[in-house]
């Protein structure tokens, strides 16, 4: 990140308005985020949220009742992108049984799943943990917020997925709120060190 100084100003800073405000507080929910997808690579990153208790279907069908949407959640929007696609998938691969603060998954459909590396028909998720759809698709279930904060009208568009103008790969909660400090950091006259471990 470039220092600003005198006239010259950061290339995040001149996007920046200010961030989120002060007392913006996402609501996290249970979700399946898809880390890959054979048949729809340009997918990873998308996330299938469950807002609520109830049974969540997720397959190549999204016109059952309560099924599970895929959305590409963005900085100020969320994008429907519609159900999965790909050979052997069922409309009803996999149904997620949502209540209190347990999540089961079951398979329903004829592809083999795996929950990290173990193949199952039905397992409690706890945060972490790997479901794999054989030769098909993978999702990493984690909590995750229906919606992040608008950065700015400025603030460097990236395609889904893609690195920004900046070199930063993520569609995270943790990696929208990493490029928000970035941007806010930027608008200081002082030299600022970003520590961490990258991936």
């Amino acid at each position: 990140m470039s220092k600003r100084s005198g006239n010259t100003t950061s290339p995040i800073a001149s996007t920046y308005d200010g961030g989120p405000p002060d007392d913006y507080k996402p609501s996290f929910f249970p979700a399946l985020t898809l880390v890959w997808a054979l048949a729809e690579p340009h997918r990873v990153g998308e996330v299938a949220l469950f807002p609520g208790s109830g049974r969540y279907y997720l397959g190549r069908a999204d016109d059952e009742a309560h099924p599970a949407v895929l959305v590409r959640v963005r900085p100020g929007r969320t994008e429907r992108t519609g159900p999965l696609a790909g050979d052997h998938l069922s409309r009803r691969q996999l149904c997620i049984d949502v209540s209190n603060n347990d999540v089961v998954v079951e398979n329903l459909g004829g592809l083999r799943m795996r929950v990290n590396g173990e193949e199952k028909k039905h397992a409690t998720l706890a945060v972490g943990d790997v479901v794999a759809l054989h030769k098909h698709s993978g999702f990493v279930f984690s909590m995750r917020p229906a919606a992040l904060p608008k950065l700015g009208a400025d603030y460097p568009a990236c395609a889904f997925g893609e690195a920004d103008r900046f070199g930063i790969v993520g569609e995270s909660h943790a990696a929208w709120e990493l490029r928000e400090q970035l941007a806010r950091f930027a608008l200081f006259d002082e030299h600022v060190l970003v520590l961490g471990e990258s991936g």
